[in-house]
């Protein structure tokens, strides 16, 4: 616990330091010339915002009725900025489409000539196939003499016993 004598010093230690202080507004309160100057131009410049610090309030009233346009205004912007991002994926997925498509088309012409070589190969075989039965149909079997009208009936009888000529 404190003692009174310590008391007394504390409470002295306060009067000073509100003497002090009082000092201090006595000095800030005191005119001066540069204090005067100084005041003159607040005055000045507070004047000049007098007609402006009528129309405050309205400026007030009116940005917070533009503050829904200003929300709605970035919401939209927040849209357009999305809808570019998903324009920008859709181009790039057209792109590979577009690739890709390209690709199968390549692929099913080449498909088409292979086919159309295949086709001709088939018919020069069919044709090449065609003149050995029309020439095995003009001869005559050993086994069977008689001449035969189909090459189905020349191959039934004629296999491994007629002389082909193959």
């Amino acid at each position: 616990a404190f003692s009174s004598g310590s008391s007394v010093f504390i409470y002295g230690v306060q009067v000073v330091h509100q003497l002090d202080h009082a000092a201090k507004q006595r000095e800030l309160s005191e005119p001066t010339p540069e204090k005067g100057k100084r005041i003159e131009e607040l005055a000045t410049v507070t004047r000049r915002w007098d007609p402006i610090a009528k129309n405050i309030p309205t400026l007030i009233a009116r940005l917070r009725s533009l503050a829904t346009l200003h929300t709605e205004a970035a919401s939209v912007n927040q849209d357009v900025h999305r809808m570019a991002k998903e324009q920008e994926y859709v181009a790039d997925l057209a792109a590979t489409y577009g690739a890709m498509l390209e690709e199968v088309a390549q692929s099913l012409a080449q498909n088409v000539e292979t086919v159309k070589r295949n086709t001709t190969s088939l018919r020069e075989r069919l044709d090449a196939l065609a003149t050995k039965i029309s020439r095995l149909s003009q001869q005559t079997c050993t086994v069977f003499p008689s001449p035969f009208h189909s090459s189905s009936q020349i191959r039934s009888w004629c296999t491994g016993r007629c002389d082909t000529g193959a």
